[in-house]
């Protein structure tokens, strides 16, 4: 419960990012894969979707979190989606929420 809470105060941005250095392992090494920021390439073009991403290792909450924005369209779409990937330390599995666009907030493991 205690780091579902601090991983509220991650949404407002309370939290710094940090070295991975006590990370537990397995987050390690999914952040050692999708941490950072991957943005398109090429620009859009007027009629097509672009999405970036953007993932940090949260040293506090001691969870990945990360968003993915969505942007394009003739309409001038713009969705973003927060996402957090954590670890159960009683088994050593992983989860992730996700939340915000359209969608509603999920949760698996």
């Amino acid at each position: 419960m205690l780091r579902l809470l601090t991983a509220a105060f991650a949404l407002c941005g309370l939290a710094l990012a940090a070295p991975l250095k006590d990370a537990p392992a397995p987050l390690k090494q999914l952040c050692e894969r999708i941490c950072g920021v991957w943005d398109p390439d090429v620009p859009p073009v007027p009629d097509q979707f672009v999405t970036s991403y953007r993932f940090e290792w949260d040293e506090t909450a001691g969870l990945i979190r990360g968003a993915y924005v969505t942007v394009g369209g003739v309409g001038g779409i713009h969705e973003e989606v927060r996402v957090f990937y954590g670890l159960y330390e009683a088994n050593g599995q992983l989860w992730t929420i996700r939340a915000g666009g359209k969608a509603r907030p999920s949760y698996a493991r």
